[in-house]
C-alpha cells in the first residue's frame, strides 16, 4: 500500500522527465492537442489539466478544464522513483508509466471514456 506521506519531493527536473514521459506515452491524437495540456507542481504534487473551449450556435464560447494529480513514490521493490495518481489522499497502486496507465488517463482527460 502506498501513502501520501510517503510522497518525495518533485524538482524541475522531475516534472520535465514526467512531462517527456507523458507525451512518450501518446497516441498521435494525444500529440495533435499537446497544447491543451497544462503540467503545474504544488506542495510535490504533478498536476495535470486539459483544457477545452466549447463553441456555441449563438457564436459564444466557454471553457473548461479537467485534471488529475500525481505524486513520486518510491517503492521498496523498485530501482527507480515511479509515479502514481493521487486523490484526496489516496494513492492508486498502479504506475503512471506502465502499459497503457498513461494512455487511459490522458482519454480520461480528452473526454474520450
Amino acid at each position: 500500500m502506498l501513502y501520501i506521506k510517503d510522497r518525495l519531493p518533485i524538482t524541475e527536473q522531475d516534472l520535465q522527465y514526467f512531462i517527456g514521459k507523458w507525451f512518450q506515452h501518446s497516441d498521435d491524437e494525444t500529440i495533435s492537442k499537446k497544447e491543451r495540456y497544462h503540467f503545474s507542481v504544488k506542495d510535490n504534487i504533478i498536476s495535470v489539466t486539459f483544457a477545452t473551449t466549447h463553441y456555441y450556435e449563438d457564436g459564444t464560447t466557454s471553457r473548461s478544464a479537467t485534471g488529475l494529480d500525481y505524486v513520486k513514490m518510491q517503492q521498496s521493490f523498485k530501482n527507480h522513483p515511479t509515479y502514481h495518481s493521487y486523490n484526496q489522499n489516496i494513492v492508486f497502486d498502479g504506475e503512471l508509466f506502465f502499459m497503457e496507465n498513461c494512455k487511459n488517463d490522458q482519454k480520461r482527460l480528452e473526454g474520450v471514456i
